[in-house]
């Protein structure tokens, strides 16, 4: 009995097995249908015909509809009652509170019942056939409208309640989950037209022909196709598929075929075909091309599905799984399979590309989590904090949503995310790279906005030449009221003028020669009114002309008035070389003269001399002074001497950094801080204009490589406290101060002393050593003075004083020229490598009552002061004595005995630049020859107060 009762049980379940397999084959065999039929649609109509039929047959329902969820609003999309897609917004909103309320129908799927028991009967009469019973049953699943952003739903309806059971509901699943990836592989399209080709496809034989082969030789068949024809793939591989035709030559489907091959075009055809051993069976081919990367067809891809009796429905699902493993290893896109537990079942090899797991690989049986974390150790910690936590990524509420998700990776690519559940509670998943596409875009929304704010005028125009997209800076250009007052317009009209049209046509004919052309034209009125366009064409592949116009109209103002001064300073700087010959000849006359005027003036001071000598002698000093007037007329040989006259300094130093400003270098940064009120000088504007140009130039040429900033300041002092390199400033005197700063390399100790020496430079062969020995003589001639600062490595500061308002008063300019000095009980040393004049000097000094010691070499009189630097009153020096000069015999005593006074006796006193005789002790510098009533008057103050100090 027992065994009986076993077997029974044995019984029972086989027969339900077998119920479970019979239904499961039915199941499997429908929605191989649907989705064979779905495989021929080419458009979302034509899909949702396919998939309204095909719900209304297998559910054996009343009316089946599509529902989209709209801007809060209920919208029937398709219907097997057409009319009801006419349906107003209200109406079609009956079906909302089943929509919007406790059970959605955009949610998941559902089975209701009777839907009385949800809404009034009145609301769901006329949906069908009005003298019927009203609709009670509904059965719903959402469905992917292919859009990923609209909420959609397959609804099908029934008259009688109950009418639909879970396994109806469970298919109606299936059905749109596969509705949904044919919507939106239409959608697609072009990038993932091999994937839903394949997957579309694969309910049957599955073969790849290279279309670019004339012969169309298979490359790939799948297994199916293998059973379908009883050929391997061995058999097959490298032939051309004919083989297997049974088709009668003269088949109008066979010629269809044929030349849809040709082409390398899309059909679908149904004939006769012969297997390997001779057999003839019904096979239903579906042809279409993919596209390769150069947009021509590079494969042709065939699915063929017997149409006589078919296999099993588990070697069929087998098949399937197979073909579809084989598909997504193949794929762009990457591919998971996952479990409930997320747990990894399968991975394409695409999928380990996108995201690199080491160690586990995203291998069968290893978890979702697992391979994330993985992957998260193979990234920097910097690239790690600076973007989100992917290792919490929630796959199941991407499946939610109707949308893909994109994910920012912390090595900077982004990815666009699907996941689907399965019937099993599992995740389909897939990925696809899309950094190229967002960076495009990216890149595009930058270019476009430089476009739109950049300064110039920017066009495309057609062939023509007229206006199609213009940005803001075109229409301020050519003074339009708008940007659309400029579409439609040719460029060419805007430009008038005598000589334009001859300009623009040249103009075109380089465009059309070369593509490209520029030039410049005159735009609007006269004078004043009339600016300067610099108009660049370029010819641009499949977009068009692109014009650019830039307004030059200040730049070529500057441009001009920089050559002017460019010009002037290259004259100036030829001048100073001639001026630099002249001054030798004059150093030699003044020397001479020095003695011959010196010894006169003994001559006539001797009381012992009769008046005849006397008149003589008085004669030879007025003919030494004439000569020495036409020594300083040799002195400015070569110089520009220009009228002086007053004027603003602000000005010209605004004319030098505009000029500066469009000049400067990349990277440099040009900042200025002129004075508010006006600082009058007396000189020469394009004078002054040029010394600031040349030290602003200079600064420039000081910064580096990569730039710097270059800072301009005028402003007013009074009595600097800097003692200056160059010329004097006296004391309570107002000064116009322009200060150049920049923070370039500096200057070092060594440089700084020669840096106002002609034909010193530290540019090498880009410099002439004339530009700062220019600018220290004309400042030096306008009773100025320059001081410089610098720290190498930091940068140097130059300032130039200009005396403001009228010359300051000569020191004892008021008192009487017959006044005799007394210089009883002074020392006074006479230095001059020239011993006529020495003599001269030094008898002149000791008639008035002074002790004179002449020595001719500067150094030895170094030495003499270094031994009793108490002893002297005063020194008299030349100051062009060789390798020895001045300058050194100035900077020597004031270390040795800083209080002593000097004076500076020289044949080139106008061209004196040296900073060093500008130290406070030097009192007077004195052109030969000397006034030696000036230089007595001057020890005999000096020599008084020194005296007075030592008491």
């Amino acid at each position: 009995m027992q065994d009986d009762e076993r077997l029974r049980e044995a019984l029972l379940e086989l027969q339900d097995l077998r119920q479970r397999e019979a239904r499961m084959l039915d199941e499997t065999r429908t929605l191989f249908r649907v989705l064979n039929t779905l495989q021929t649609v080419s458009t979302k109509d034509q899909a949702f015909d396919t998939l309204l039929t095909s719900s209304m047959d297998v559910l054996k329902a009343d009316l089946v509809c599509v529902f989209a969820h709209q801007d809060g609003a209920m919208r029937i999309v398709a219907s097997t009652q057409p009319d009801l897609c006419a349906l107003s917004d209200a109406r079609a909103s009956a079906f909302a509170p089943i929509a919007l309320s406790d059970v959605p129908i955009f949610g998941k799927p559902r089975n209701l019942a009777d839907i009385s028991t949800l809404m009034p009967w009145s609301d769901l009469a006329g949906l069908a056939d009005p003298d019927r019973d009203p609709l009670r049953s509904l059965l719903s699943a959402p469905l992917n409208l292919g859009d990923g952003q609209t909420p959609g739903a397959l609804v099908a309806l029934h008259r009688q309640s109950a009418h639909f059971t879970n396994a109806d509901r469970r298919l109606l699943s299936r059905i749109t989950a596969l509705a949904g990836q044919t919507l939106t592989s239409l959608e697609l399209q072009i990038r993932n037209r091999l994937l839903a080709a394949t997957i579309d496809g694969s309910s049957s034989g599955f073969a790849i022909a290279n279309a670019r082969d004339p012969n169309r030789p298979l490359i790939f068949v799948n297994p199916a196709f293998e059973s379908l024809s009883g050929y391997s793939s061995a058999e097959v591989i490298g032939k051309n598929c004919r083989f297997m035709n049974a088709e009668p030559k003269t088949s109008s489907e066979r010629a269809r075929l044929r030349e849809t091959v040709r082409t390398n075009g899309t059909g679908t055809f149904v004939m006769r075909n012969k297997r390997r051993d001779g057999s003839l069976f019904w096979n239903e081919l579906s042809l279409f091309p993919v596209m390769g990367a150069d947009g021509t067809p590079e494969f042709l891809v065939a699915t063929q599905t017997d149409v006589s009796p078919r296999v099993t429905a588990q070697r069929q699902s087998e098949t399937n799984r197979q073909r579809m493993l084989e598909a997504l290893s193949h794929t762009d896109n990457g591919f998971l399979l996952l479990d409930k537990d997320l747990t990894i079942l399968f991975s394409n090899a695409r999928f380990h590309q996108i995201l690199p797991a080491p160690g586990l690989g995203w291998a069968e049986g290893s978890s979702t989590r697992e391979n994330l974390a993985a992957h998260l150790a193979t990234i920097p910690a910097p690239q790690l904090a600076r973007a989100p936590d992917i290792s919490q990524l929630d796959l199941h509420a991407i499946a939610q949503s109707t949308a893909a998700t994109e994910m920012a990776l912390p090595d900077g690519r982004t990815l666009l995310i699907r996941a689907q559940s399965t019937a099993e509670d599992g995740l389909v998943v897939s990925t696809t790279d899309i950094t190229p596409t967002k960076t495009a875009e990216h890149t595009l929304r930058s270019r476009v906005a430089a476009i739109e704010h950049a300064p110039d005028g920017i066009a495309i125009a057609d062939p023509s030449g007229r206006i199609v997209h213009a940005n803001p800076s075109l229409c301020t250009i050519l003074q339009a009221r708008s940007e659309t007052a400029l579409l439609g317009r040719r460029w060419s009209t805007f430009y008038k003028n005598d000589n334009a049209q001859a300009l623009i046509r040249d103009i075109t004919k380089r465009l059309a020669a070369q593509g490209q052309a520029s030039d410049q034209l005159a735009f609007g009125g006269q004078g004043s009114d009339r600016r300067w366009h610099d108009v660049a064409l370029r010819q641009v592949d499949e977009v068009g002309v692109i014009l650019i116009v830039r307004d030059i109209t200040e730049q070529r103002e500057v441009r001009r008035k920089r050559s002017e001064l460019d010009q002037q300073l290259n004259q100036a700087r030829r001048q100073q070389v001639v001026s630099q010959m002249a001054a030798g000849l004059a150093h030699d006359f003044n020397n001479l003269l020095s003695a011959i005027t010196g010894s006169a003036l003994l001559i006539t001071g001797d009381a012992a001399t009769d008046t005849k000598v006397r008149t003589h002698a008085d004669r030879i000093t007025a003919a030494g002074q004439q000569a020495a007037w036409l020594v300083n007329r040799l002195l400015d040989l070569g110089r520009d001497i220009q009228d002086s006259a007053e004027f603003d300094l602000r000005q010209s130093i605004k004319s030098a950094t505009d000029l500066l400003s469009v000049t400067l270098a990349p990277g440099v940064k040009l900042q200025s801080d002129l004075a508010s009120q006006p600082l009058l000088v007396l000189g020469s504007p394009t004078e002054m204009t040029q010394i600031a140009l040349n030290i602003m130039l200079n600064a420039q040429d000081a910064l580096s490589t990569e730039g710097g900033t270059l800072r301009v300041g005028l402003h007013q002092v009074t009595t600097p406290t800097t003692p200056p390199r160059v010329g004097r400033l006296d004391p309570g005197r107002s000064y116009g101060a322009l200060t150049v700063t920049d923070d370039g390399s500096g200057i070092s100790g060594e440089d700084m002393e020669k840096i106002f020496e002609p034909y010193f430079s530290t540019k090498g062969a880009q410099g002439t050593g004339l530009g700062l020995a220019t600018v220290a003589s004309m400042v030096v001639a306008a009773h100025g003075a320059i001081s410089v600062t610098s720290t190498p490595g930091q940068g140097t500061t130059v300032t130039i004083y200009l005396p403001l308002g009228a010359d300051p008063k000569t020191p004892d300019q008021d008192q009487s020229e017959t006044t005799r000095a007394d210089l009883s009980g002074t020392l006074i040393l006479v230095v001059d490598d020239e011993t006529e004049v020495a003599d001269v000097i030094g008898s002149y000094l000791e008639r008035l009552g002074a002790e004179v010691a002449v020595v001719s070499d500067p150094e030895l009189a170094v030495e003499s002061i270094q031994e009793d630097p108490e002893a002297w009153s005063a020194i008299v020096s030349d100051y062009d004595m060789g390798a020895f000069s001045g300058g050194d015999l100035v900077a020597e005593v004031t270390r040795i005995a800083p209080n002593l006074p000097i004076l500076i006796v020289t044949a080139l006193s106008r061209r004196l630049a040296d900073p060093r005789v500008s130290a406070p002790a030097v009192k007077g510098i004195f052109s030969k020859p000397p006034d030696l009533r000036q230089i007595s008057r001057i020890i005999a103050k000096e020599a008084r107060h020194t005296e007075r100090q030592e008491s």
